[in-house]
């Protein structure tokens, strides 16, 4: 399933349910921020925030982006060229 978000500054997201990973792809680059915690060998993402949103922290459910009644809980966020891969709680 793939469906089109716009931001608040009309920017147009795409969201694709991949089976367990959501990748979301759009015009967000040149703004966005992370936050990251941390970790022995490494760095987690916890959370990213384009300019004009959506923001999107570890642990929430994608399912307001869908509007249907499958939870979609983002396990781990890993940011790849040109669109972020956010893979789902089993």
């Amino acid at each position: 399933m793939k469906i089109v978000y716009s931001n608040r500054d009309r920017d147009k997201i795409t969201f694709e349910d991949l089976d367990n990973t959501v990748r979301m792809s759009g015009y967000f680059e040149l703004g966005m921020r992370y936050g990251f915690e941390e970790l022995e060998g490494g760095r987690k993402i916890t959370m990213i925030d384009p300019s004009g949103g959506p923001y999107i922290l570890l642990g929430d459910n994608l399912v307001e982006f869908f509007n249907d009644s499958t939870n979609r809980l983002i396990e781990s966020i890993d940011i790849q060229e040109g669109y972020i891969l956010f893979t789902l709680k089993k």
